[in-house]
């Protein structure tokens, strides 16, 4: 979601004019199935994410993740760990990119989740799926003008 209005042109818009504070919640590597669950139920929309222990995202969960690993495990879906279901190909920016940068990036690799950092390499955010298509009508509307 756009927080605020950017200077002006697309090459004005960066990462951080975007609200990225939102639609997730963490757990660490090793949780229950059962935690990360109750915290996607907890949340209207948005993801899991999975910090390892250097506070650094591993990983990142979706309902869909959750119903594909309960079918593939052959042992209680709800105690397995949350390493089993995560899904580790997420991209990291930071959020001083430049807008249309990361859209290219995010639209080239197709990861499943994108990781924001501040400029030291600390998790600062997600920039959701939401976010994207909020971006991407933005910088339309900055280029229709």
């Amino acid at each position: 979601m756009p927080k605020s209005p950017p200077a002006s042109g697309p090459e004005k818009l960066r990462i951080r004019d975007f609200l990225i504070t939102d639609e997730f919640d963490c757990v660490r590597a090793g949780s229950e199935v059962r935690e990360t669950v109750r915290k996607l139920l907890d949340m209207k929309r948005g993801v899991v994410l999975v910090k390892g222990s250097s506070d650094k995202v591993v990983g990142v969960v979706t309902e869909r993740k959750i119903l594909k690993g309960i079918v593939d495990v052959k042992q209680d879906p709800l105690s397995s760990r949350v390493d089993s279901v995560m899904d580790t190909n997420i991209m990291i920016i930071s959020r001083d990119d430049e807008l249309v940068e990361a859209l290219e990036g995010i639209k080239k690799n197709r990861p499943a989740a994108v990781i924001v950092n501040d400029k030291d390499g600390n998790f600062v955010g997600y920039f959701s799926p939401i976010d994207f298509i909020e971006a991407e009508s933005k910088l339309r509307n900055i280029l229709k003008r």
